[in-house]
């Protein structure tokens, strides 16, 4: 399953995983998912690499709408 939204254009490139964690969690309320994750979370990520990122820990809109269409899926259960 995917989701019907074009996640990539909600997001940016050269983000912050603070501004990453905003936009998810705004995506996250309007698909119906009540839970809020913290902005640490993203930076943990970034850090483990399980969100890929530049060399100066910033986002791109392409990696940051796979994980989050991965994590919208996961808690829906898909």
């Amino acid at each position: 399953m995917t989701l019907d939204i074009k996640l990539q254009e909600l997001f940016t490139n050269n983000m912050t995983p603070y501004q990453m964690c905003r936009i998810v969690n705004r995506i996250l309320a309007d698909v119906g998912i009540e839970k809020v994750l913290p902005a640490p979370m993203f930076y943990t990520y970034v850090k483990k690499g399980y969100i890929p990122s530049n060399k100066n820990g910033r986002v791109n809109a392409a990696p940051a709408a796979v994980w989050t269409e991965a994590y919208i899926l996961k808690a829906l259960g898909e």
